[in-house]
């Protein structure tokens, strides 16, 4: 699943506040990566860090500092040149935190009950990934989840009515959700289409008919068109505490008076920082493991085991701007040069 793709976008900046935008988006990284910065620091020398933590948060720290000097150095200057703008609101676009935990459990002061223990629940190992399937802010984003790693997937062969033709059934199930999409949609970074199965037998996947009803005429539709089809079963719920949307869970950010947590299953609990934005495709990855009855995630070391916010696993976006471009009576003038050139280190020698 993981490859290195190259593209080349096209945004229309003419509604874009650009200049405010770029300031406000410089001032926020700088106070997230000081934050940051600081509560590493003070991990690192609390008192129980060992030498492997100290030894492993040190490059991380000498690479907070020198993205900070960077920021004051762009908060500093009185000119910020076109190129430069662009590069700083392309990459302030989308910033988001998640937390993992189990859940620890409610403490009851009655002696006559025994609160659960605070561990993983599960019979078996886990890789729950979390992943982003509307992009946004907290409020209208949503999220899907796997307990899988959303390795449970097939190849999109065909549509009949209802029924979905796959390649191989095997590992859905009557009830559970799974989303239709296709290679030309990821790489466009739009979410596929959340449908829930009512039946599966043998190769056909049955679309709940109630459900069918209030999608799109074409969302079911398949083509020839459509770049390698597939299908990928994700395992979140409605349950009494979670309403789903269009299939997906909608994001809900804890802020300073109110912490949400979201439970996944098996004592395995989530949190969205709050400020976030999203992109879809963004996830995170929670291994939880049976002979711990823990999850593997990042913790201080000042003695309170406090699970920490981390930003997204991937996916990985490097984004440089090439130029800016003026549109005139639909010819295209570049107005900016953003692209760093490199003249030849050596020049070919000819033969004598």
């Amino acid at each position: 699943r993981a490859q290195l793709v190259w593209q080349v976008k096209a945004l229309d900046l003419s509604s874009v506040g650009l200049e405010a935008e770029v300031l406000a988006g410089i001032k926020k990284d700088h106070r997230r990566l000081t934050s940051e910065h600081t509560r590493l620091l003070k991990s690192v020398n609390a008192a129980k860090a060992t030498a492997a933590t100290k030894k492993e948060n040190a490059a991380t720290l000498q690479q907070l500092e020198e993205e900070i000097k960077a920021l004051e150095a762009r908060l500093a200057a009185t000119d910020i040149d076109s190129c430069g703008k662009l590069l700083a609101y392309l990459n302030g676009q989308y910033h988001s935190q998640l937390t993992a935990r189990v859940d620890p459990g409610t403490k009851s002061e009655d002696p006559c009950l025994i609160a659960p223990d605070a561990k993983y629940r599960g019979v078996e190992n886990q890789l729950y990934r979390v992943e982003i399937h509307k992009g946004g802010a907290g409020g209208t984003a949503t999220f899907k989840w796997s307990r899988d790693n959303g390795s449970v997937v097939a190849a999109w062969l065909g549509t009949a009515g209802n029924d979905l033709l796959v390649a191989s059934a095997r590992g859905f199930e009557a009830g559970g959700w799974v989303e239709l999409s296709d290679e030309a949609r990821d790489l466009r970074g739009e979410p596929g289409v959340l449908v829930k199965i009512a039946k599966v037998e043998g190769d056909t996947l049955s679309v709940d008919p109630e459900f069918a009803s209030t999608l799109a005429a074409d969302a079911l539709a398949w083509s020839t068109a459509l770049v390698n089809p597939k299908i990928r079963r994700w395992d979140q719920m409605q349950t009494e505490n979670i309403a789903l949307v269009d299939g997906a869970i909608r994001v809900e950010e804890s802020s300073a008076t109110t912490d949400r947590w979201l439970d996944l299953e098996d004592g395995v609990q989530i949190r969205f920082s709050e400020g976030g934005k999203y992109r879809t495709g963004d996830y995170w990855l929670i291994p939880a493991r049976v002979a711990t009855g823990d999850i593997e995630w990042p913790k201080t070391n000042d003695g309170s085991d406090t699970y920490l916010p981390q930003t997204p696993f991937g996916i990985q976006h490097h984004i440089a701007p090439l130029a800016l471009i003026d549109v005139n009576d639909g010819e295209m003038v570049i107005n900016s040069n953003c692209r760093f050139e490199f003249e030849p280190l050596g020049k070919p020698v000819k033969a004598l």
